[in-house]
């Protein structure tokens, strides 16, 4: 059975799939810390709940400029007592040239709330990070 931090990340992963962006930033903590590939945006790190709004949003603008971004996760495995690993994919929809990546993501959670997301852009990268929190 999926521990409660598992669930946790599926449901910010089905709001950030369906562009709900207030129900995805409403589960983040206020301080939270995302490390992004800035693959999408430029952006390498956003720091607390209104700037993981404004990246968001700024990837909205690139979904309404004609490329869609879908996510896709295969994997999730609890790490730690507070952290999650994902493993996956993306794919960029654009009319010429889609572009399908492997990604992965470590996901913590403290009291119901995501206080830190990390992008890999390759399974590899996400699993070698994984081993801090397995070892830890």
């Amino acid at each position: 059975m999926a521990s409660e931090n598992v669930e946790i990340v599926r449901k910010a992963f089905a709001h950030f799939d369906r562009r709900e962006i207030d129900e995805f930033v409403a589960m983040v903590d206020d301080d939270v810390d995302w490390r992004v590939s800035g693959y999408l945006t430029g952006e390498s790190n956003v720091r607390g709940r209104e700037a993981v709004n404004g990246w968001l949003e700024k990837l909205a603008t690139v979904v309404a400029a004609g490329s869609d971004v879908r996510l896709f996760q295969d994997e999730y495995r609890d790490l730690d007592e507070h952290t999650v690993l994902v493993l996956g994919s993306g794919r960029i929809e654009r009319e010429h040239d889609p572009l399908e990546e492997q990604l992965g993501w470590i996901w913590r959670i403290e009291g119901g709330r995501i206080v830190m997301m990390e992008d890999f852009l390759s399974h590899e990268e996400a699993l070698e990070a994984a081993k801090e929190y397995e070892e830890g």
